[in-house]
């Protein structure tokens, strides 16, 4: 199975095993369901990612069953790699969908923007609808290059959207 490099561990992130990772290139992107791979004593180990949020354009991770900060430090330093085949460019994700009615939408620069209603399927121009607890409507791309991670048990999908489209919908 052929590897690629897509990101490295930079530094431990917290108490509880949260690692500091950045990743190689505009579009390199992590694998769904897939695991990463960290070389171990010259060994491809895999990991499942638990959990992801963005900061400040690199990702704060947790891997599946590596909560503690003695043992995420272990990796720090170390390169992630993909499995070729599992590689998914972010042009490949699923499209959002009805999959995602009801979950919440939370922006790199604003935070919770709101929770998606419903999918518009304009042709040539497919949009999302949010709506924000303040009542408000925002209507944003469907563009998966938009999506950072997605949080199926907190139903969270985490985006980054172009500067100024949340203040076209927020402004009074």
């Amino acid at each position: 199975m052929s590897m690629t490099p897509i990101g490295k561990l930079q530094k431990t992130f917290g108490a509880h095993g949260e690692l500091l990772l950045a990743l190689y290139g505009d579009g390199a992107t992590l694998p769904q369901k897939s695991p990463v791979f960290v070389n171990v004593e010259g060994l491809d180990v895999p990991f499942y990612i638990k959990n992801i949020a963005e900061k400040g354009g690199k990702f704060v991770v947790i891997f599946d069953d590596m909560e503690q900060e003695a043992l995420a430090a272990e990796l720090v330093g170390k390169e992630i790699c993909a499995a070729q085949a599992e590689r998914r460019t972010a042009s490949a994700l699923p499209a959002a969908s009805e999959a995602w009615l009801g979950y919440t939408f939370v922006d790199a620069a604003h935070g919770v923007i709101g929770k998606l209603t419903r999918r518009l399927a304009y042709p040539g121009n497919p949009v999302l609808e949010l709506a924000t607890e303040q009542g408000k409507e925002i209507l944003i791309p469907d563009n998966p290059d938009f999506v950072v991670g997605v949080d199926k048990r907190k139903k969270v999908v985490s985006v980054r959207l172009p500067e100024g489209l949340v203040e076209l919908y927020l402004a009074d």
